[in-house]
């Protein structure tokens, strides 16, 4: 399963909710999903997200896929879209 996050990489569309939500998953109900992040920012802010996804022990779970012109091919990978903002 697949959950994508479409945003721009920046502390107000609050990407550590997106990360806490799968941990949940992962911990408390034993699902395997994997969170996409499609979208570019702030760089210091993408190595904070990366050592906070480290920390909680998500690295094999998580992907920052970039800017993309066309998000349509990423929509229809993924099985839910997310909005943390």
């Amino acid at each position: 399963m697949v959950i994508l996050m479409v945003a721009r990489i920046s502390p107000e569309k609050n990407h550590k909710a997106a990360i806490l939500a799968l941990k949940l998953l992962h911990n408390k109900y034993k699902c395997s999903v994997e969170l996409h992040f499609l979208g570019s920012g702030n760089d210091i802010y993408v190595l904070q997200l990366k050592s906070f996804i480290n920390y909680h022990g998500l690295s094999s779970h998580v992907r920052f896929l970039g800017f993309s012109h066309d998000v349509r091919v990423y929509y229809a990978a993924a099985d839910l879209l997310l909005l943390t903002s």
